[in-house]
C-alpha cells in the first residue's frame, strides 16, 4: 500500500479512508476463527463486523465531501467579494 502510495499518486483522502477501513476489520477472519470453538454462530459476526466497518468509511467519507465542498464554497465566496 505504502509503495501505491508512493509510485501512483494516491491522495490523502483515499489513503486515509482505505486505512479507516483496514483497522476497523484489520482482525475480523481471525476473531471470526476464533469463535468457531465456542460454538458461537459466525456469519452472522462477520457481516456483522463487516457492514459496520464498510458503513464507518462511508460515513467518514460523506462527511470529508461535505467539509470539502463546504470549503470550496467558502472561498469562491471570499473571492468573488475580493473582486467587487
Amino acid at each position: 500500500m505504502i509503495q501505491a502510495v508512493k509510485e501512483d499518486g494516491v491522495s490523502k483522502k483515499d489513503t486515509t479512508l482505505a486505512l479507516i477501513f483496514l483497522v476497523s476489520c484489520h482482525a475480523v477472519v481471525e476473531d471470526t476463527l476464533i469463535f468457531i470453538p465456542l460454538g458461537i454462530p459466525v456469519w452472522p459476526l462477520l457481516v456483522i463486523r463487516l457492514v459496520t466497518a464498510i458503513i464507518l468509511t462511508m460515513v467518514i467519507a460523506f462527511i470529508w465531501n461535505r467539509s470539502e465542498q463546504r470549503k470550496g464554497k467558502e472561498v469562491t465566496n471570499e473571492h468573488s467579494y475580493h473582486t467587487f
